[in-house]
């Protein structure tokens, strides 16, 4: 876009001969979780002496709280913002724009013309109705002709001549018909027309308007005159996950950014930064209020209840002391994630995107990390297994929350999902979908409860499972099969459990009572494993 300066004679009620009004555009934007620092940015080259800058192109919603102006070499005065009673803007159409508002002007030519020939039809199908009717009352006439001769003549004239308006009725509909077929397709190419010039989402309407007082103590050239503020928008993490199996599996995490904007203007060519840091949320710790305790008399504090809520109708009650209670004050936290600090991705292609229209994924990088392949089994809540991919983060970036995930596993689509946050140098796990052919199967062989089962004690309750593993696929597979007894930390209620084989881990994530077994499963072996467990209490107790 062309910055231009230059003195806007038509408003002297505005401007004295150091006033310029000086066309700006967004050149810069930071992009946080939600909102932007958007960066407008004009080249100016002043006189020594007093000035005032005008910019009439400032995009509606601002806060003038939140604009700041910076302009080395100028020292700056005051600032005067104003939305309403603004000069027009001096505007220079685009091509695309002055191209897409003469295509639309083609096809409405067209679509008129095909108009006018439509009713011209209309008008010849009515003019042969109307001919045919005369005709036909022509034909019973009282006072028709006694001579045969003349009678023939007529009867044949009326026949002819009925015979040419049907054919003149005929070619009427097909021409309409065709015509309505064009008249069709024409309205749909100008409605293609019209969202192609949306598409470009012209902006000619009135802008607020910007007054900064400036002061040039000598001669400037070409110094950058910026103006900044908070505008709306936001953008997103979105990932493509690549597995790939092999001798050394391999994840690939495709890295993609989510871009939209409703700044009021159209972003062109601007230099983008994208930031996990909130300006809006709490940026400054909480403060603690000193937590005084006291005793009372519960006698006196009593008293004072029940006076309390005997007056509670009056205009003017007495606060109601309850028992004294530890309280923990609450506290409105700052959530930080694991990396500290906020991470800033510039981008460094120039980007354009249009407010309120545009939805933009821009590409990041992609980063290459070894993974394990692992068959996850959790037969109590899935009946089949799951390929799980275990890695760690060994870049020295964070790989922020995404909300849209793409897991591909060599090649196939095999999910869509989300991720959390993954801090440098965290080990993690992500699942990339059930494993066809690793069949799982969970028994419970029998289970007694008080007086329901085989052991008639109301204080007693056992359970055995069986849990059948067979690998039907053509490769070999690492199993961690997963399941669990119950446990309790309670010396009343008394839980032992037995399994075979013995598991390899007896609390998962130091979860009691949740098993792991390892198991390697080449290509058409079978494994199984057997759980039970025993629970005693006291008989005037129950277990829940």
């Amino acid at each position: 876009m062309r910055n231009s300066i230059f003195v806007l004679c038509c408003l002297p009620t505005l401007l004295v001969a150091e006033d310029f009004v000086v066309n700006s555009r967004a050149t810069e934007a930071t992009i946080f979780a939600y909102g932007a620092q958007v960066t407008h940015e004009v080249n100016l080259s002043l006189l020594a002496g007093s000035h005032r800058i005008i910019l009439p192109d400032l995009p509606h919603g601002i806060s003038v709280e939140q604009i700041r102006v910076s302009a080395p070499g100028l020292r700056l005065g005051s600032l005067r913002y104003r939305t309403d009673f603004v000069p027009p803007r001096d505007t220079e159409q685009a091509p695309a724009i002055a191209a897409a508002e003469e295509e639309i002007e083609r096809i409405e030519d067209e679509i008129q013309a095909v108009e006018d020939r439509l009713d011209g039809f209309e008008a010849r199908r009515a003019a042969a109705e109307d001919q045919i009717t005369f005709l036909n009352a022509l034909g019973k006439a009282r006072n028709l002709p006694e001579n045969v001769e003349d009678l023939r003549a007529l009867s044949l004239m009326i026949r002819e001549e009925t015979k040419a308006a049907r054919h003149e009725i005929l070619s009427a509909d097909v021409n309409s018909r065709g015509a309505q077929d064009a008249l069709k397709n024409l309205t749909e190419d100008l409605a293609d027309a019209k969202t192609a010039l949306d598409a470009l989402v012209p902006e000619a309407e009135d802008r607020p308007l910007l007054i900064a007082a400036v002061d040039a103590e000598n001669d400037v050239q070409d110094i950058p005159f910026r103006v900044s503020f908070f505008a709306e928008a936001l953008w997103r993490p979105a990932y493509d996950l690549r597995l790939s199996d092999g001798d050394q599996p391999s994840l690939v995490i495709e890295r993609s950014a989510d871009v939209f904007q409703f700044s009021g203007e159209n972003w062109e060519d601007i230099r983008l930064t994208l930031s996990t840091q909130v300006p809006t949320e709490q940026s400054e710790p909480s403060t603690l209020r000193p937590d005084l305790r006291s005793l009372l008399d519960p006698e006196i504090m009593a008293k004072r209840t029940t006076r309390s809520l005997a007056t509670a109708d009056s205009s003017v009650a007495e606060p109601i002391i309850e028992a004294p209670v530890v309280v923990e004050e609450a506290s409105v936290g700052l959530t930080v994630s694991e990396s500290g600090l906020s991470v800033n991705y510039s981008y460094a292609d120039p980007v354009s995107v249009a407010s309120e229209a545009d939805a933009l994924r821009l590409p990041f990088d992609a980063l290459e990390f070894d993974a394990e392949l692992i068959a996850r089994a959790v037969p109590m809540r899935d009946d089949q297994a799951f390929l799980v991919a275990r890695f760690t983060n060994s870049s020295a970036e964070p790989l922020l929350q995404a909300d849209e995930v793409m897991k591909i596993f060599d090649g196939t689509l095999v999910g869509m999902d989300y991720i959390f946050e993954i801090a440098p140098g965290e080990e993690t796990e992500i699942g990339f979908g059930a494993i066809d052919g690793l069949q799982i199967k969970r028994t419970v062989i029998n289970r007694a409860e008080g007086d329901r089962g085989l052991i008639n004690r109301s204080n007693e309750q056992t359970e055995r499972v069986r849990i059948d593993l067979e690998n039907l696929t053509d490769r070999t597979w690492n199993v961690e099969l997963r399941d669990r007894v119950p446990f309790s930390e309670q010396e009343d209620l008394k839980i032992t459990y037995t399994a075979d084989p013995a598991p390899d881990i007896d609390a998962v994530d130091d979860k009691r009572g949740v098993l792991q077994w390892n198991i390697e499963m080449e290509p058409g072996n079978q494994a199984r494993v057997n759980t039970s467990f025993k629970m005693t209490w006291p008989e005037d107790q129950i277990v829940r």
